[in-house]
């Protein structure tokens, strides 16, 4: 059986969708993920070490030096072999994955003034955010859901329980009375994202249903008349 260190890496496109320019931060946390797997993040996030002139040199240095050479050519490589042929014209002269990297997120992640103004419209959608009156409680939980991970992505660390209180004070008045028992009955300091959309699940299904039987108990009045 082959050692780990002579295990082959797998083919990029295995894993990963090719950038075409659309869902950046989704490619951008796939393609992290692939270079960590892979021991290539550091090369990539700091760039491959250099020979410093008038520096003397030892020969662990010299060794640090050429592996962060084939490193860096590697993920390089990687990153042009995940891109289209309309993003590689950006990112095609660069020398180094670092430089290819920080190109991509400067057109598509945004400067950090780009990204602070991103972060504010993503918390002023996210505190306006309402379930509908006929909307379902997965469909609303995604919405916020979806908004919570764009924030992240910005920097911005919401906790389970800001997201919990989110949701129960913007549910419609049909989930009043299980909005009441979650509230009495659980710390919700302690109660996770994934329990409390379960609970709601459950409720909005036997609401559901409730509502549907007497329409069944109708049916065979209904054919036979």
């Amino acid at each position: 059986m082959a050692s780990a260190s002579n295990t082959p890496l797998p083919a990029p496109l295995d894993f990963l969708d090719l950038f075409r320019g659309e869902n950046y931060d989704h490619w951008c946390i796939k393609m992290k993920l692939f270079l960590r797997a892979n021991a290539l993040w550091e090369i990539v996030e700091n760039g491959p070490q250099k020979q410093q002139e008038g520096v003397p040199t030892t020969e662990a240095t010299l060794k640090k030096i050429k592996e962060d050479e084939i490193n860096d050519a590697k993920a390089l490589c990687f990153i042009f072999d995940t891109v289209s042929e309309i993003i590689f014209p950006k990112i095609m002269w660069a020398s180094t994955a670092k430089e290819a990297w920080d190109l991509l997120q400067k057109e598509f992640y945004g400067d950090e003034r780009i990204r602070a103004l991103r972060l504010i419209a993503l918390r002023k959608h996210f505190e306006n955010l309402k379930m509908g009156e006929n909307e379902d409680i997965k469909t609303y939980t995604w919405r916020v859901m979806e908004t919570v991970n764009q924030m992240k992505i910005y920097g911005e660390d919401v906790a389970d329980t800001r997201i919990v209180q989110k949701i129960l004070v913007t549910l419609p008045k049909k989930f009043d009375m299980i909005v009441n028992v979650i509230e009495e009955s659980r710390d919700l300091s302690k109660l996770t994202v994934t329990e409390l959309v379960g609970s709601l699940h459950a409720h909005d299904q036997s609401s559901r249903l409730k509502n549907l039987l007497p329409r069944i108990h109708l049916l065979p009045m209904m054919i036979r008349n």
